[in-house]
């Protein structure tokens, strides 16, 4: 647990952004994440490199990419740590978490954030700089000191994969990183198309469906999501994440 203090991030800076792709199944497709205004040179080049990595990873790997988001870098601005009269319960460290996916952009694995929960715990003092590097050695893009924004490759691991991205792009070095997907964005794909002709005419008012930038399932909107979930998913299986919309 987190013993008798909190955590509160105060940061500048923005989010992940998918890539724009062609041919994704969908009824109308919106995008996964938000992005702020882009002003910084360096990052308009990264966001034509985010789509020549994607391309790549398509073209050579389609059994195993998911995408490629770029994170806008987020500067830690400041820490403030709020003393508690008891331990956090299951409450607290369950909004303290949705918080620091908020920041980072990241949806965390429960084995990271147990681990960066327990290492906060051991920080003698939790300046900046040091939540800083507990972020970078757990592999939680988004909370950097230098404020750098960062190309995040999806995919199902593969060496080859990564070895590819790394030759045909050696300049990103310090700007690249690879993280986990549950499905390649070829399967999502499939699957998405599959459960729009299936599912027309059969009851169930579909708005959007949409690969997960981050390979983490195909996300589909429909205003009757409670009965949706249940039918697709014991359909199609847990790669489904149906949402809640118009």
């Amino acid at each position: 647990m987190l013993g008798a203090a909190v955590l509160v991030l105060l940061l500048a800076g923005g989010c992940a952004s998918p890539a724009e792709r062609d041919g994704t199944a969908a009824a109308t497709t919106a995008p996964t994440t938000s992005s702020p205004t882009v002003t910084s040179q360096d990052t308009e080049a990264l966001r034509h490199v985010q789509l020549e990595v994607e391309r790549l990873c398509m073209t050579e790997f389609p059994e195993h990419c998911a995408g490629v988001a770029l994170v806008l870098g987020q500067k830690v601005a400041a820490i403030e740590v709020e003393p508690l009269g008891k331990s956090p319960g299951p409450e607290e460290l369950a909004e303290f978490r949705r918080r620091l996916e908020r920041t980072t952009g990241e949806k965390l694995s429960d084995e990271v954030f147990a681990l960066f929960v327990e290492a906060f715990e051991q920080l003698p003092e939790p300046t900046p700089e040091r939540l800083a590097e507990l972020a970078a050695g757990l592999g939680i893009p988004g909370l950097d000191l230098s404020g750098r924004d960062r190309l995040v490759v999806y995919r199902r691991p593969l060496a080859a994969l990564d070895a590819a991205v790394r030759q045909r792009f050696p300049d990103l070095a310090a700007d690249l990183r690879f993280a986990d997907a549950k499905y390649s964005f070829k399967y999502l794909d499939a699957l998405g198309r599959r459960i729009l002709t299936e599912q027309a005419g059969k009851g169930i008012n579909i708005s959007e469906v949409s690969p997960a930038f981050d390979g983490s399932g195909v996300q589909v909107v429909t205003p009757d999501a409670r009965r949706a979930r249940r039918q697709l998913q014991r359909r199609y299986g847990p790669a489904v994440i149906v949402l809640e919309g118009p």
